[in-house]
């Protein structure tokens, strides 16, 4: 769905949102896991992000991020928060399977195969 339709399809939109969306860590915690759930499993997704960023910051916004769950840091705040922040619903575990993001680090990670 989101590389059908008109062109630039949606997917090329997202890869074209202003350069915020990919500095600001408020604004690519919504546009990265976005451009994840896109683009996983996906070789035609993928080719088309391609064109327009690289695939490893995914992967490494990925790693970041099981990095953070994993620190106990982490998790005392998590547990000290009485109520959730208004972005909460944005982060990947909330919006990606937890027990998928080592494989799609390998996808973002694998080179496109000719």
């Amino acid at each position: 769905m989101v590389q059908s339709g008109r062109q630039p399809s949606v997917l090329q939109k997202l890869c074209q949102l202003p350069f915020q969306y990919f500095s600001h860590p408020r604004l690519i915690k919504v546009l990265f896991p976005s451009l994840i759930c896109a683009c996983y499993n996906n070789q035609q997704n993928k080719v088309i992000l391609q064109q327009e960023m690289s695939c490893v910051l995914l992967a490494t916004f990925v790693q970041d991020c099981a990095a953070a769950e994993n620190s106990t840091d982490n998790r005392t705040l998590q547990q000290e928060k009485s109520s959730s922040s208004p972005l909460d619903y944005c982060e990947l575990s909330n919006r990606f399977p937890r027990d998928l993001w080592d494989s799609a680090l390998q996808f973002f990670l694998k080179k496109q195969e000719d």
